[in-house]
């Protein structure tokens, strides 16, 4: 993802991942729609318009097995309350010149000088569908088995251990 003309795009760099920059990024969307306010979970992919209203933190992405689309990790700030435990996933628009979900391509604001990090590690994606994407530092653990595998997965932060088929534990001293 770049800030190009004062819009959201994607840049390639060879494959068709969004490259982010080193820090989350702070955008206007359309949050006046009641499936936005009302939100819960899994992909938010309707959009309230481009009447852009309300501020929040665009912190990630994850991307589908195609790479052609995914959605945006977003914070908002109403609260832990609101959405996933404060957060929401919006359907990721990669047409050049598309206002995206809510208008979340049209007003992005970084700090002057941000640069791209040239480390930048995507997150690990659990299982071999669509069911989670462990943050960078974290891992995938298999909390619960299935009958052709996991069926349950959860990420364990750095200093835990995954206890297998049971999830995360503090490590044992």
């Amino acid at each position: 993802m770049l800030l190009l003309n004062n819009r959201l795009d994607s840049q390639c760099n060879g494959s068709s991942n969004p490259v982010l920059p080193l820090q989350p990024i702070s955008v206007a969307i359309d949050a006046s729609c009641d499936e936005f306010q009302q939100y819960n979970d899994g992909v938010f992919d309707m959009s309230c318009g481009t009447e852009l209203d309300h501020g929040v933190l665009l912190t990630g992405y994850y991307l589908d097995k195609s790479g052609r689309g995914g959605f945006w990790r977003v914070k908002n700030s109403w609260n832990t309350d609101w959405g996933d435990d404060g957060y929401i996933e919006m359907e990721m628009e990669l047409k050049p010149g598309e206002p995206g979900c809510c208008g979340i391509n049209m007003q992005p604001a970084a700090p002057v000088g941000a640069v791209m990090s040239p480390n930048y590690v995507p997150p690990t994606r659990c299982g071999d569908g669509d069911q989670l994407a462990c943050e960078v530092g974290s891992s995938c653990c298999c909390a619960a088995k299935g009958f052709l595998g996991c069926k349950t997965w959860t990420c364990c932060s750095s200093g835990q251990t995954c206890v297998k088929d049971s999830g995360c534990a503090a490590p044992t001293r």
